[in-house]
């Protein structure tokens, strides 16, 4: 036995984008019924956790609880004083990140001697570009500082 459609009206056509209505949500149902499920964790707090959490390291023959990131730190410091120039890398980058830029000056009397040396040089260029080019000099014959 044939079903008959003819009185089916416009609204319960099937097709691209028109589901059968049976298969549609009812007005006020969910489509993720359960949801969430409570004390359900984000990635970014999974990961705080993880790094908070406590570990057992050997110190010298000695057990120390300590966090992850700590434990972690003190394996990348072992690491670079052994040698490991890509944890020494790290170790420095980390220094860097605190206390913002490294001082890559010197310090002390040895900064003044090059100072000093640096000076005589640009003195030495600037001489040399008035030399070479008369028109740069001052018609008054002051030193163009």
């Amino acid at each position: 036995m044939a079903a008959d459609h003819s009185d089916d009206n416009e609204d319960d056509k099937v097709g691209y984008c028109k589901p059968p209505s049976r298969s549609q949500w009812k007005p006020g149902q969910c489509g993720n019924p359960r949801g969430r499920p409570k004390g359900a964790l984000n990635y970014r707090t999974e990961v705080k956790l993880m790094l908070a959490a406590p570990v057992v390291v050997n110190d010298n023959g000695k057990r120390k609880r300590m966090t992850t990131v700590r434990a972690s730190l003190w394996r990348v410091r072992e690491m670079a004083l052994k040698g490991n120039i890509r944890c020494l890398e790290k170790v420095i980058e980390c220094a860097a990140e605190i206390d913002g830029v490294l001082a890559t000056e010197p310090l002390g009397d040895d900064s003044k001697d090059d100072q000093a040396i640096l000076d005589a040089y640009r003195e030495e260029i600037r001489a040399e570009r008035t030399k070479d080019d008369p028109g740069s000099r001052n018609d008054d014959g002051e030193d163009p500082k």
